[in-house]
Formats: structure tokens, sequence, C-alpha cells
């Protein structure tokens, strides 16, 4: 949620430092600008008023009342973190099932899970992955996850396919 508040300042040299100082403040607390805005004072018109009567001239001495510095913060309650990964890991990765000859046959071959321009390819069998190579389905510069790591490593790097 984002969250906005304004602050006002007179426009003279104590209201610009008591601005910087309290601009310091809220930026450590990671408050930014939006918007500042001055509004220049009014002219002081009763003072002219007197000062006419006895001589019209010194009516433009009466001068103006000071500005008005008026800013705008906003923060962010939550920050968007922005980050490139690779596809999620999904709860339990399931491999392919086993085909079925009315016995169960034993399986050594060992399985990784892949990722290809990122997609998520599931657990193959080194066959698989071979096969895949061959055909140009896959590349070497696809990945694998490595499960001791977890991390996604490059095709290359995998033993088994050398």
């Amino acid at each position: 949620m984002t969250e906005f508040k304004t602050l006002q300042f007179p426009n003279t040299p104590t209201g610009q430092a008591q601005k910087v100082k309290a601009l310091q403040h809220y930026a450590a607390n990671g408050w930014r600008v939006v918007s500042e805005t001055i509004a220049q004072g009014k002219f002081k018109g009763g003072k002219a008023c007197c000062l006419f009567t006895i001589c019209p001239q010194l009516a433009f001495f009466a001068g103006q009342g000071d500005g008005i510095i008026t800013i705008t913060l906003q923060k962010d309650s939550e920050p968007v973190r922005i980050t490139a990964q690779p596809p999620p890991l999904p709860a339990k990765p399931t491999p392919p099932p086993l085909p079925f000859s009315g016995q169960l046959l034993p399986t050594t071959e060992q399985y990784y899970r892949i990722a290809s321009n990122g997609n998520d390819l599931g657990e193959l069998t080194v066959t698989s992955i071979r096969m895949m190579l061959s055909s140009g389905k896959l590349t070497m510069q696809d990945y694998y996850l490595d499960k001791n790591n977890n991390a996604w490593i490059s095709l290359e790097r995998l033993s088994d396919l050398n």
C-alpha cells in the first residue's frame, strides 16, 4: 500500500533549513519526494494602503508576505522486487510412469528436472535428455536442477551426459 504525506514550510531561510532537516529524516525512513511547490506570499495590501495615503510611490515598499513551500512525500509499504529466476519448483515432482508389462522393472536410471526457454519440462531420464538433445528439442545451454545445491545449472555441466 502506498502512503502519502504533505509538509508545509515558510519560504524563508529558517523554513528552508526546517525543510532540509525534515526531508533528511523522512528519506532515512523510506519516504521520497513526489512534488514540491512554492506559492508566493500575498501583497501586504493594508500596509500599502496606509503608505499610499502618505505618498503613492511608497505603496510599493509595503512588500509581500512569506511564501509557502509545500512538499508531498510518498512511501511504499511493500517494496516491489523484480528478479529473473528459473521456473518455480512444484510442491512434489512426479516422475513419468514406468511402462507396465505384467512385472515391475527395476530402474537405475537417474532422473533430472529440466527447464528450457523458461519452461519447466519436469523430470526426465538421462536417455530422454540425450534423445531430446540429438533431436534439437534441448541444447547444452538448457538447465537441470541440482537438488544438492537447489540451483539451476547448465546441461553442459551434467556429468551423466558426458
